[in-house]
């Protein structure tokens, strides 16, 4: 059967295509679930994003792929210099045996340094710590499992930025926006750019203090210190990744590793650094110098051994014997106590977090088993809910997934839905040429459930109250005594769609005419009658469609009784008459009611007002 209208329009936008010739128009269907005309500008904005569309715009989408992997870039060399310049400050013999390689790369670093002060001219400034993040990682954990995400994800994302207050040009706003807009005045992006810290922090870090080479030699770039400054954009780009990646407890662990090698690595420098400056030798504390046989290798990775040591408060190294060795060790353990306790927590957080799901999962199975353990159900019994369990989790199935979407505003649930239940409610013949709305409410309402093995999902005789889509596995019609199967349904049947509308005249009675068992595990979405029912209250069109529809396909069928149909339209034409009857009487008696209340209200006015008056005259003729 060939799709209807609805139908092409919601597969248009799932794939991310338009249906006018024209490739400029925007998609119609997609700003119906975009919170506001600001998420649908946005998303727009977001799409052009690439290097053409900047050239052409001249002005940064901030949360465009192009401004993210400029990011990446200017996050590799800060990275760089963060490492190697300390490094090449404090161990000189390892910058002279490079040194012509050492200047090409810094001055290589420097031209992405000030073109990145160009690009933050043209984009506003961009967070150290936005408050938006949060709800980034939620949006892209709700993404992980969807197929063709990666629009929806942008539209997501935009829709909370719109929602997180990015409409105030401040140091803590995600780019600059007015209203959720992107501001295209160079001018204003300039100046909030250079009101900015970063712009100062930025401006520091690019001050040509190579000069100080003329007096101190090429072989010491203690002058390039000042590129450091720039570090803040490279916790931005942790934080642009986090909101993006699909595993976001693996790159937090990631990033916490990363930072405590970082700071292992600065605090082992300054170790040898302290070393030179009493002498090396000097005492057992210092680095013990050996000119003839230590190499650079040696003397950095005792150095990195050392600082590994103290700052991990592990201790087992040569005791301080100068005061000035003391206080160095004292800050270390302060630093250690301080820092690497926060950090080994928040490793230890994310690994529990990383297992929540395990956890709560072998919870509810724990308990589960207490429960039968204590009612002494069967063994066999016990054996399939077990196995059963070990099935959901097998495929991750329904694992927490409700109660993170339910932190989502309801169009985006909407669009979730859409993209996951769309081909499947598409199979539905009744649902074809039903609006789009009446359709996103459906696929609002349908439900996973999975059968066992040998399950009966109805059997003949019960009373339809739910219709069921398959979605994996497979299913069988069977003989009341299930020795017989006469048919076999797999992924894509639908069965039980006519017994939930409640048609009048149908022979059957709205009850189930087949047994339908489960092979092995089948996953079924259901949609109850309730459900569609009080979706429908909301669409009479769509109803009365539904209906028809429903009447011809038991009428070809020969399951349709025409005099009961006649009575049952004239029953529903009584019902609908006294309904309307029933609403005109209500809104009367409101009607009524109020102004009786007013009356009332009136009146005591009155007679406050006449008590007034006799106090005040009894009053004066007592004077």
């Amino acid at each position: 059967m060939i799709p209807s209208q609805s139908f092409d329009r919601l597969a248009n936008w799932r794939s991310n295509k338009v249906l006018s010739s024209k490739s400029e128009k925007d998609d119609e269907f997609i700003k119906k679930f975009a919170v506001g005309c600001a998420a649908a500008a946005y998303a727009d904005e977001v799409k052009r994003s690439g290097f053409l569309g900047w050239l052409q715009s001249k002005v940064v989408v901030p949360y465009g792929n192009a401004y993210y992997y400029w990011t990446a870039i200017v996050s590799v060399t800060v990275t760089y210099n963060v490492i190697t310049v300390v490094l090449r400050s404090v161990f000189n013999e390892y910058q002279e045996s490079y040194i012509t390689a050492w200047l090409a790369i810094d001055y290589l670093c420097d031209m992405v340094y000030i073109f990145d002060i160009i690009v933050k001219f043209r984009t506003g400034e961009s967070p150290m710590f936005p408050r938006s993040i949060h709800l980034n990682r939620l949006a892209c954990c709700a993404c992980v499992r969807i197929r063709h995400q990666r629009h929806f994800a942008t539209v997501l994302r935009a829709i909370v930025i719109h929602n997180s207050g990015l409409g105030l040009p401040d140091e803590q706003t995600n780019g600059y926006l007015e209203q959720g807009l992107i501001v295209r005045d160079l001018r204003k992006l300039a100046i909030n750019y250079m009101k900015s810290t970063r712009f100062k922090l930025d401006s520091i870090s690019i001050l040509p203090t190579d000069v100080f080479y003329v007096f101190t030699g090429l072989a010491n770039p203690t002058a390039r210190l000042n590129r450091l400054f720039k570090f803040p954009i490279v916790l931005e780009f942790a934080e642009r990744t986090e909101s993006r990646t699909s595993w976001p407890n693996a790159f937090r662990l990631f990033t916490l590793i990363s930072c405590i090698l970082v700071i292992i690595h600065l605090n082992a420098c300054l170790y040898f650094a302290v070393s030179e400056a009493i002498g090396l030798g000097s005492d057992q504390w210092v680095y013990d110098n050996n000119t003839l046989t230590d190499s650079f290798s040696r003397r950095y990775f005792y150095s990195f051994y050392w600082s590994t040591l103290t700052l991990t408060t592990i201790g087992e190294t040569p005791y301080p014997e100068r005061d000035e060795e003391i206080l160095f060790n004292t800050v270390d353990y302060l630093i250690g106590v301080l820092i690497f306790a926060t950090l080994v927590g928040n490793i230890g957080s994310m690994i529990t977090n990383m297992n929540a799901a395990r956890t709560e999962f072998q919870s509810r199975m724990d308990s589960i088993k207490q429960f039968m353990e204590s009612h002494k159900v069967d063994r066999d019994l016990q054996k399939r809910v077990i196995t059963w369990f070990d099935y959901q989790w097998s495929r991750k199935i329904n694992l927490g997934s409700d109660s993170a979407l339910k932190t989502l505003p309801p169009k985006l649930r909407a669009e979730i839905a859409i993209h996951v239940h769309f081909s499947t409610l598409r199979k539905v013949t009744i649902f074809q040429d039903c609006e789009a709305g009446l359709l996103v409410e459906l696929v609002l309402a349908l439900q996973l459930q999975v059968f066992s093995p040998g399950d009966y999902i109805c059997k003949k005789g019960d009373v339809g109250k739910e219709m069921y889509i398959v979605k994996e596995g497979k299913l069988n019609v069977v003989s009341d005594d299930g020795s017989k199967v006469f048919a076999t349904l797999s992924e894509g049947a639908v069965f039980g769609e006519l017994s939930i509308l409640n048609i009048a005249g149908n022979k059957n009675g709205n009850r189930r005419t087949a047994n339908i068992r489960s092979v092995g595990y089948s996953n079924l979405f259901a949609l109850s009658k309730d459900d569609l029912w009080s979706v429908l209250r909301y669409y009479p069109e769509a109803r009365k469609m539904l209906i028809m529809k429903g009447k011809e396909i038991l009428r070809k069928d020969n399951l349709l009784d025409e005099n009961v149909q006649e009575e049952e339209d004239i029953m529903d034409n009584l019902s609908r008459y006294f309904t309307d009857q029933i609403e005109d009487v209500k809104r009367r008696y409101e009607l009524i009611v109020d102004q009786y209340e007013k009356e009332q209200q009136t009146l005591q006015d009155r007679i406050a007002a006449l008590e007034t008056k006799l106090k005040n005259a009894h009053v004066e003729t007592n004077v």
